[in-house]
Formats: C-alpha cells, sequence, structure tokens
C-alpha cells in the first residue's frame, strides 16, 4: 500500500468513514475532506505516518480518544476540524492530544467546558484556534505549556448564554516570544489587561 495523500475536498460526500482501514497504510501522511457532508467521530490518529489532517466544514460530532500507544502520537502536526458539529468537553478533547501538534484548529463546533488546569504541554504548538464555541471558566497560565505559539484565538466563546471564559487575563505573556496575534474578544472578562502583553517582541493582533 503505497499511498500517501487523499485530497477529496468540496464535494459532496455523505456518511461516516471507517477510520481502520487507514491504519494499514504504511505511508499515508496527507488527508483533505474538507467541504463535505461527512459525519460521525473522527480518528485523528489514523494511520501510522498521519502529518496533516483537513476534516474542516462537515457534520463530525465528535473526535474519538488519541491513543497514546498509536505511532502517529508523533508523526500528526496539523489538525484542521472548524466548523463541524463537534460537542464535547475542552478537558475530553485535549486529553493525550499529540505533544507535537503545530495547528489544532477547531473553530465554529459545540465544544464546551473550563480549559484544564495546566495545559497539555504542546512543546511544538503555533496555532491554536478554537474561537466560536461555547467554552468558559477561567484562562490558565499558557506560558508553560505553549512555549513556541505564535497565534491563540479563544475569542466569541458566547455561541449560548452561558458560554465565554470569565475573570482576569493571567500573566505570563511575556515568556511567549513567538506570540503574534492574540484574540480573546466577546468573552466575560473582567480586571486588567496584563502589562506583559504590551513588551511582546513579535505581538502585531491584539
Amino acid at each position: 500500500y503505497k499511498l500517501k495523500s487523499l485530497k477529496l475536498a468540496n464535494n459532496k460526500l455523505k456518511g461516516t468513514i471507517d477510520f481502520n482501514s487507514f491504519y494499514h497504510l504504511q505511508d499515508f501522511e496527507y488527508i483533505d475532506i474538507s467541504q463535505n457532508n461527512l459525519h460521525g467521530k473522527v480518528d485523528a490518529l489514523l494511520s501510522p505516518a498521519i502529518k496533516y489532517i483537513d476534516m474542516s466544514r462537515n457534520k463530525f460530532s465528535s473526535i474519538s480518544p488519541f491513543k497514546l500507544f498509536k505511532r502517529s502520537q508523533q508523526s500528526l502536526e496539523v489538525l484542521d476540524l472548524s466548523h463541524n458539529c463537534i460537542h464535547q468537553e475542552i478537558t475530553e478533547v485535549l486529553e493525550n492530544i499529540p505533544r507535537n501538534l503545530k495547528e489544532f484548529l477547531v473553530t465554529g463546533n459545540h465544544i464546551h467546558g473550563s480549559l484544564p488546569i495546566p495545559l497539555p504541554i504542546l512543546d511544538s504548538l503555533e496555532r491554536f484556534i478554537a474561537k466560536e464555541n461555547n467554552m468558559r471558566g477561567q484562562i490558565p497560565d499558557m506560558s508553560r505549556s505553549f512555549q513556541q505559539i505564535k497565534e491563540l484565538d479563544l475569542s466569541n466563546q458566547t455561541q449560548t448564554g452561558d458560554g465565554g471564559f470569565e475573570g482576569k487575563i493571567p500573566s505570563g505573556w511575556a515568556k511567549l516570544l513567538d506570540l503574534a496575534a492574540l484574540d480573546l474578544s466577546t468573552n466575560k472578562l473582567t480586571g486588567a489587561i496584563p502589562t506583559d502583553i504590551g513588551i511582546l517582541p513579535q505581538l502585531q493582533t491584539l
């Protein structure tokens, strides 16, 4: 089995996917099935060498737990599940998430609950885009977990009446030297803006 990539974006595909069938494809690295009508549960660790997954703009309802023993725990770099129908707690979504992930995009779903404290350590994460969901609670200190982060978007968590991050914006931003874009708008945050946000050398958008 030599298949390395699958590109079926922007079609009218529907139904569920048998993710187990991909695990025999030892060299399979890239899948883009965005903008279809697929539904069911997503297994992001679908093949041993998978690096890039774009399943955005479908109707997937949940993410299968990330299993630590799978080889793809080490290979997965990009996971885009934006604009689906994922209805899960954020703690469940982030549990055992692959540590080498560079981009995690879940905009426009129904992800709810509070971010775990502490957050999982993702040494390589550069983009965490989770706007337009229903998360709440306090925003944890990002500096120990997302040390390479460049873009962080937790905006617009008020899709339902009980959503929206609350409390003070945490400190520790001065350690995030690569952060270029930060969006925490349309939440329920209170208090002062931490002074260390203003000294970030790469920050362009706030």
